[in-house]
C-alpha cells in the first residue's frame, strides 16, 4: 500500500467472501452507497438466529457449562422473547476505504459500522456439510 499512486485514500475496496455466496445485489449496492454517503467502513451483519444467552460449552464427558453467569439455563428464564438480541458479522459484504487500511488497524472492524443485510438466505460455508447445503439450496433456486 505504500507506493500505490493509483489509489486514493477515498477509494473503496469491496470484499465479498466466497464462504457466504448468497448475498443480494441490492445489499451490495446499498452498502456501497451508504459507505460513500457516510464516509465510513461498513460490514454486513445479522442477528443471531437463537439467543446467545443460551450458549454453553461441552466437556469431554458431554457435560454442559453455560457461558454466562445469568444464563437462562441457570436462572430458569427460558422465554426467548425475554432475551437480549445479539448480532454477528455475516461475512458477505465489507466496504473499506484505502485510507483506513493505511492506519494499521488490527482489524477491519475497527472504526467500522455494521450494515444489516436484508437477504433472507444465509449459509456460511465453513464445512463440507455447509457446502452441500449451499449446493442443494442453489439447485432449488435454479429450478424455480
Amino acid at each position: 500500500m505504500k507506493n500505490n499512486s493509483f489509489l486514493n485514500d477515498d477509494d473503496l475496496i469491496l470484499m465479498l467472501l466466497p464462504t457466504q455466496p448468497f448475498r443480494s445485489l441490492i445489499d451490495i449496492c446499498n452498502i456501497i452507497n451508504k459507505s460513500i454517503s457516510t464516509k465510513r467502513n461498513l460490514f454486513s451483519c445479522r442477528e443471531y438466529s437463537f439467543p446467545l444467552s443460551f450458549a454453553f460449552e461441552l466437556d469431554e464427558e458431554n457435560n454442559h457449562t453455560p457461558l454466562f453467569s445469568d444464563s437462562p439455563l441457570l436462572t430458569g428464564n427460558t422465554r426467548s422473547q425475554d432475551q437480549k438480541t445479539y448480532y454477528h458479522p455475516d461475512g458477505s459484504i465489507y466496504v473499506v476505504s484505502v485510507g483506513s487500511l493505511k492506519k494499521n488497524y488490527k482489524s477491519i472492524y475497527q472504526n467500522a459500522k455494521p450494515f444489516f443485510a436484508s437477504g433472507n438466505i444465509y449459509i456460511d460455508v465453513d464445512s463440507e456439510e455447509d457446502f452441500n447445503r449451499a449446493v442443494n439450496y442453489s439447485g432449488e433456486v435454479l429450478k424455480d
